[in-house]
């Protein structure tokens, strides 16, 4: 009995520390984002569905003018920091653009406003005269809830499917703010996301048409980045637990939520292990909601493992449903290959 009386106080005691130990890596959870656990940030729970019907098998993406056998893996492309080289209205010369916040649920038509721009600044950066605009978030909610597919999402109810949003830049394009004569807000978002955006603006964003093509793979992912197109990602990955790992904060999934994100950067140089090569994600939350970028990353950035996306989108073969659908994004219809040699760029910045 005195033994075994023994081994029960050894037992909870080993309990007692297991349990200290659980909770401990609770706390390298980032505080700001704990009470938003399931919280739904404008991704409606069917996007998965509505993807596979809309978008099934696409094959894989390959620029137009990329050598579809290359292996684009070990690379480096920081799409961002195209943005250093062109100037805005509110953003200077070698300097990243100001964080967008959203202030409803209208996190894809933010994701893909910054895709559709982080797009144009890598044309610029390649040497291309073009005029770098920011399209307006509230004209591509709009035009995703109102313009394309059915039944629509009611009004009163956040959200928009990232499948709808790219299939509505393809059709009616997008504006930019200085176009829509207002500033951005969450409330103006609701207005047009239940009416739609004005008939006169939709006839101006039909001038300004782009296209997207889904990706199904990691592999897809990584090349259309590496070829110059910034993606589009809804998913419910919810990032809260970060780690300090080549020179970078890497965030590991946690819970879930439902939101929409832009995939604006690819860095395979450290490894030739999926766990250490990563992708550099931009969100439309405040800078304080993620650990401060390590480098040069912009803010309200994280970067994620090639590993961890992959199967978010389901690797293939696997049995496990995808959570997570991506579109790499252009401004104009196709994809033609940019040639920019990133890793001179990259190695520019560090000196």
């Amino acid at each position: 009995m005195k033994n075994s009386k023994f081994w029960l106080h050894i037992l909870l005691a080993i309990l007692s520390l297991a349990g200290a130990l659980c909770v401990a890596p609770v706390m390298l959870i980032a505080p700001e984002l704990q009470k938003v656990v399931n919280e739904n940030f404008g991704l409606p729970a069917d996007h998965m569905e509505v993807a596979e019907a809309l978008h099934p098998a696409a094959g894989p993406f390959v620029a137009a003018d990329d050598d579809p056998q290359r292996n684009h893996a070990r690379e480096l492309a920081r799409l961002d920091r195209a943005a250093l080289f062109v100037e805005g209205d509110q953003k200077p010369f070698l300097a990243q653009w100001p964080v967008s916040i959203q202030q409803t649920g209208d996190c894809t038509s933010f994701a893909l406003a910054h895709a559709i721009r982080d797009r144009i600044c890598v044309q610029v950066a390649a040497g291309r005269r073009q005029k770098v605009v920011e399209p307006f978030p509230p004209y591509l909610y709009g035009a995703a809830r109102r313009s394309v597919g059915a039944p629509h999402i009611p009004c009163g109810k956040n959200g928009s499917h990232p499948s709808y949003a790219v299939i509505a830049l393809k059709k009616y394009g997008f504006i930019t703010k200085e176009e829509a004569g207002q500033p951005y807000s969450g409330s103006l978002a609701d207005r047009w996301g239940c009416s739609g955006p004005p008939s006169e603006l939709m006839q101006l964003g039909k001038t300004r048409t782009g296209d997207y093509h889904r990706c199904l793979t990691a592999d897809d992912v990584c090349r259309a980045i590496c070829n110059g197109y910034p993606c589009l990602w809804g998913t419910s990955f919810r990032p809260a637990a970060y780690v300090e790992r080549d020179g970078r904060e890497v965030t590991s999934r946690v819970g879930s939520w439902a939101h929409a994100m832009e995939i604006v950067g690819y860095d395979g140089t450290c490894s030739t292990d999926p766990d250490r090569q990563y992708f550099l994600v931009r969100n439309s939350h405040p800078p304080t909601d993620h650990p401060e970028p390590l480098g040069d990353e912009p803010d309200s950035s994280f970067w994620i493992t090639r590993k961890q996306l992959e199967a978010d989108l389901k690797a293939p073969n696997s049995r496990t449903p995808p959570s997570g659908e991506v579109y790499a994004i252009s401004d104009v219809s196709g994809f033609p290959a940019d040639n920019i040699d990133w890793s001179s760029l990259d190695r520019l910045i560090k000196d």
